[in-house]
């Protein structure tokens, strides 16, 4: 997490140490800008009790999102979630099927409605007992 706005150079490692990604200009402003109307929790609890039961991006102005595509994907890599609607959240299940606690990724593509070309976020959330 950058602490202020400017240019910075990183190495982005893999696993078994190759190297995955050299950066020499990312702009720490970018991502600020991107985030200051969304909110994206990091963890929530699909346990049937009445708090936090559904995985949910809040924008602060929905009214200005025109196209949203929200994926939650497996540990494998596979596809176990999708949306379209800003308004609908993931509950931790997959066709019914309430998945394993522990930590998903996502990608939620947008884009609002001043702006010509969209924009891709990635994290991931973690599904609690």
């Amino acid at each position: 997490m950058f602490r202020s706005t400017g240019t910075f150079s990183f190495l982005r490692f893999s696993l078994f140490g190759a190297i995955l990604t050299i950066a020499s200009s990312v702009n720490a402003q970018l991502a600020e800008e991107l985030t200051k109307n969304l909110y994206v929790p990091t963890a929530f609890s699909p346990d049937g009790d009445e708090y936090n039961q559904v995985f949910l991006p809040v924008f602060s102005d929905p009214q200005l999102v025109t196209e949203y595509r929200l994926l939650i994907y497996s540990r494998k890599g596979e596809v176990i979630y999708e949306s379209l609607d800003l308004r609908e959240g993931w509950d931790g299940s997959k066709f019914g099927q309430r998945m394993q606690t522990g930590f998903y990724l996502w990608t939620i593509e947008f884009r609002y409605t001043d702006e010509e070309k969209g924009q891709l976020l990635q994290g991931c959330v973690q599904a609690m007992p």
